[in-house]
Protein backbone atom coordinates (compact mmCIF):
# COMPACT_ATOMS: atom_id res chain seq x y z
CA UNK A 1 0.00 0.00 0.00
CA UNK A 2 1.28 3.49 -0.83
CA UNK A 3 1.98 5.60 2.17
CA UNK A 4 -0.60 8.18 0.78
CA UNK A 5 -2.93 5.58 1.11
CA UNK A 6 -2.13 5.00 4.94
CA UNK A 7 -1.56 7.82 5.88
CA UNK A 8 -5.31 8.86 4.74
CA UNK A 9 -6.76 5.54 6.77
CA UNK A 10 -4.95 6.74 9.67
CA UNK A 11 -6.46 10.14 9.42
CA UNK A 12 -9.97 8.70 9.18
CA UNK A 13 -9.81 6.47 12.02
CA UNK A 14 -8.32 9.51 14.46
CA UNK A 15 -11.31 11.58 13.08
CA UNK A 16 -13.37 8.81 13.70
CA UNK A 17 -12.43 9.08 17.63
CA UNK A 18 -12.84 12.91 17.43
CA UNK A 19 -10.53 15.70 18.52
CA UNK A 20 -7.37 14.06 20.76
CA UNK A 21 -7.40 17.29 22.85
CA UNK A 22 -10.86 16.69 23.56
CA UNK A 23 -9.84 13.03 24.71
CA UNK A 24 -6.78 14.37 26.35
CA UNK A 25 -8.92 16.56 28.80
CA UNK A 26 -11.84 13.97 29.71
CA UNK A 27 -8.76 11.70 30.42
CA UNK A 28 -6.54 14.18 32.67
CA UNK A 29 -10.07 15.30 34.16
CA UNK A 30 -9.43 13.36 37.52
CA UNK A 31 -5.94 14.86 37.73
CA UNK A 32 -6.87 18.53 37.19
CA UNK A 33 -9.90 17.90 39.31
CA UNK A 34 -7.32 16.41 42.37
CA UNK A 35 -4.28 18.54 41.79
CA UNK A 36 -6.52 22.24 41.71
CA UNK A 37 -9.28 21.49 43.64
CA UNK A 38 -9.54 24.65 46.64
CA UNK A 39 -6.62 26.39 44.80
CA UNK A 40 -8.58 28.43 42.11
CA UNK A 41 -8.19 28.07 38.67
CA UNK A 42 -4.48 26.76 37.17
CA UNK A 43 -2.61 28.72 34.99
CA UNK A 44 -1.53 28.06 31.50
CA UNK A 45 1.93 26.77 33.07
CA UNK A 46 0.42 24.75 35.98
CA UNK A 47 -2.61 22.75 33.44
CA UNK A 48 0.56 22.36 30.66
CA UNK A 49 3.09 20.97 33.84
CA UNK A 50 0.05 18.60 34.55
CA UNK A 51 -0.80 17.57 30.98
CA UNK A 52 3.08 16.73 29.98
CA UNK A 53 2.32 13.81 33.22
CA UNK A 54 -0.91 13.00 31.40
CA UNK A 55 0.31 12.48 28.39
CA UNK A 56 3.63 10.58 29.13
CA UNK A 57 0.73 8.13 30.75
CA UNK A 58 -1.63 7.89 28.00
CA UNK A 59 1.80 7.47 25.67
CA UNK A 60 3.08 4.26 27.83
CA UNK A 61 0.14 2.91 27.92
CA UNK A 62 -0.71 3.54 24.33
CA UNK A 63 2.80 1.93 23.63
CA UNK A 64 1.77 -1.13 25.83
CA UNK A 65 -1.47 -1.80 24.15
CA UNK A 66 -0.07 -2.11 20.83
CA UNK A 67 2.13 -4.74 21.90
CA UNK A 68 5.48 -3.03 21.56
CA UNK A 69 6.58 -3.48 25.81
CA UNK A 70 5.25 -2.46 29.22
CA UNK A 71 8.77 -0.72 30.08
CA UNK A 72 7.49 2.83 29.66
CA UNK A 73 4.74 1.69 31.98
CA UNK A 74 6.99 0.81 34.20
CA UNK A 75 9.18 3.93 33.67
CA UNK A 76 6.19 5.81 34.68
CA UNK A 77 5.80 3.50 37.65
CA UNK A 78 9.28 3.13 38.86
CA UNK A 79 9.90 5.22 42.21
CA UNK A 80 12.90 7.13 40.45
CA UNK A 81 10.62 8.72 37.89
CA UNK A 82 9.20 10.59 40.42
CA UNK A 83 10.61 13.46 42.71
CA UNK A 84 11.75 11.26 46.21
CA UNK A 85 9.27 13.67 47.90
CA UNK A 86 6.35 12.97 45.83
CA UNK A 87 3.14 12.07 48.24
CA UNK A 88 1.68 8.68 48.08
CA UNK A 89 -1.60 10.51 46.78
CA UNK A 90 0.11 11.53 43.66
CA UNK A 91 1.63 7.92 43.00
CA UNK A 92 -1.84 6.38 43.72
CA UNK A 93 -3.18 8.78 41.28
CA UNK A 94 -0.67 7.91 38.39
CA UNK A 95 -1.73 4.47 38.84
CA UNK A 96 -5.79 5.27 38.81
CA UNK A 97 -4.68 7.03 35.73
CA UNK A 98 -3.49 3.74 34.12
CA UNK A 99 -5.77 1.88 34.93
CA UNK A 100 -8.27 4.56 33.75
CA UNK A 101 -6.34 4.20 30.44
CA UNK A 102 -6.93 0.51 30.39
CA UNK A 103 -11.13 0.90 30.96
CA UNK A 104 -12.31 4.18 29.92
CA UNK A 105 -9.72 4.93 26.97
CA UNK A 106 -8.95 1.42 25.67
CA UNK A 107 -10.32 1.76 22.27
CA UNK A 108 -8.24 4.94 21.13
CA UNK A 109 -4.61 3.98 20.67
CA UNK A 110 -3.68 7.04 19.06
CA UNK A 111 -0.07 8.64 20.56
CA UNK A 112 -0.25 12.21 21.70
CA UNK A 113 2.93 13.67 19.95
CA UNK A 114 2.13 17.73 20.76
CA UNK A 115 0.21 19.76 22.73
CA UNK A 116 0.20 23.39 23.92
CA UNK A 117 -1.81 24.79 26.77
CA UNK A 118 -2.79 28.72 25.37
CA UNK A 119 -4.77 31.79 26.43
CA UNK A 120 -7.47 32.15 23.73
CA UNK A 121 -8.67 36.02 22.73
CA UNK A 122 -11.67 35.61 24.68
CA UNK A 123 -9.73 34.35 27.95
CA UNK A 124 -10.74 31.31 27.89
CA UNK A 125 -8.00 28.62 28.54
CA UNK A 126 -7.90 26.16 25.68
CA UNK A 127 -5.46 23.05 24.87
CA UNK A 128 -4.67 22.21 21.25
CA UNK A 129 -2.93 18.61 20.61
CA UNK A 130 -1.88 16.74 17.65
CA UNK A 131 -2.00 12.93 17.52
CA UNK A 132 -0.55 10.20 15.75
CA UNK A 133 -1.70 6.49 15.00
CA UNK A 134 0.94 3.91 15.25
CA UNK A 135 1.86 2.97 11.43
CA UNK A 136 0.82 -0.85 11.65
CA UNK A 137 -2.58 0.44 12.57
CA UNK A 138 -3.08 2.74 10.17
CA UNK A 139 -3.14 -0.31 7.87
CA UNK A 140 -5.54 -2.31 9.89
CA UNK A 141 -9.37 -2.37 8.44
Amino acid sequence: MSRNFDDRVGRRKQEAQGKISVRLLEFAEPMISEAFEGHGEPTVDDLESLLKVVVAIWNAKVMEQIGRGSGYVEEIERPGFQDPHLPVEAKDMIRLMLERKTTEFSNDLRFISDFEVYTAPDGEMRVKAEARLASELRREH
